[in-house]
């Protein structure tokens, strides 16, 4: 997969189970479905991420110190994906909002 698609969308970790939780009209009850299956933590998924590579620029240092705070994650690289850090379209708008905020006085 690596090889013929882009590295968002390549998964981090596939998981084979019996069965999925449904709801009475059939659909798949994603809320939850991570505790349910008992896959791990955010922190601990992070540790099976590609070499680490430090923000160096000025944006990337902002960039990262934001994602922090936001994402609530230690170490950020410049290779990190943003949805595997735990981001989705919400926080991305936070994000854009910070950073705009904060580029203002910076």
């Amino acid at each position: 997969m690596a090889q013929s698609l882009a590295d968002y969308k390549v998964p981090v970790r596939i998981v084979f189970v019996n069965s999925l939780p449904v709801s009475a009209g059939g659909k798949i009850r994603r809320i939850g479905l991570a505790d349910q299956l008992g896959l791990a933590p955010r922190e601990q998924t992070l540790t099976s991420r590609a070499a680490f590579v430090a923000p160096k620029t000025e944006s990337e240092i902002l960039v990262a110190a934001i994602l922090r705070e936001l994402l609530q994650v230690s170490d950020i690289g410049v290779n990190d994906a943003f949805d595997a850090l735990g981001g989705n379209s919400l926080t991305a708008l936070w994000l854009s909002r910070a950073f705009t905020r904060r580029r203002r006085f910076v």
